[in-house]
């Protein structure tokens, strides 16, 4: 499989990206707000089900693209005509999807407007490949976390 290096590169920028935004939020709502960060413990007994990680690894990014990247944005977009509103109102609904505390919601607000600009900047360059780098993104994200998760807990 030859995957060109543009597409690697927007897949890096994006996964550091989310990275980058979730130390930021988490260190501002911890450091300057006195928040305390949702617990992860429960999830840990979840990431040692292979079902349950292969669901979060490969299954999830594709339907969760799907309805949040793809086929929301190209909704909003024939509805609004614009861009930028169509990746912010996917965005919105895909942080809806991952209501577990506002928390959560919050950064999968923000992780759902990279990778809705993922998926815009890839069908501009490359139709055929919008979506496939999307999930890639998404799927490193969630191997990221669960890999975070089990380390850590």
């Amino acid at each position: 499989m030859n995957i060109p290096k543009s597409n690697l590169l927007l897949i890096c920028v994006a996964f550091a990206l989310m990275l980058l935004t979730s130390l930021i939020i988490n260190a501002t709502l911890m450091y300057f707000f006195n928040v305390d960060l949702p617990d992860y413990a429960g999830y840990s007994k979840y990431n040692k089900d292979v079902l349950y990680l292969l669901f979060k690894i490969l299954l999830a990014p594709i339907l969760e693209t799907l309805l949040s990247q793809k086929l929301s944005y190209e909704l909003f977009l024939f509805i609004t005509k614009k861009s930028q509103a169509s990746i912010f109102l996917s965005s919105m609904l895909f942080g809806l999807m991952h209501y577990s505390s506002v928390h959560h919601m919050f950064i999968a607000f923000i992780f759902g407007l990279i990778l809705g600009n993922c998926y815009v900047i890839s069908l501009n360059k490359n139709n055929k490949t919008a979506f496939w780098n999307t999930c890639a993104v998404h799927s490193l994200w969630n191997l990221f976390s669960s890999c975070i998760i089990l380390l850590f807990n």
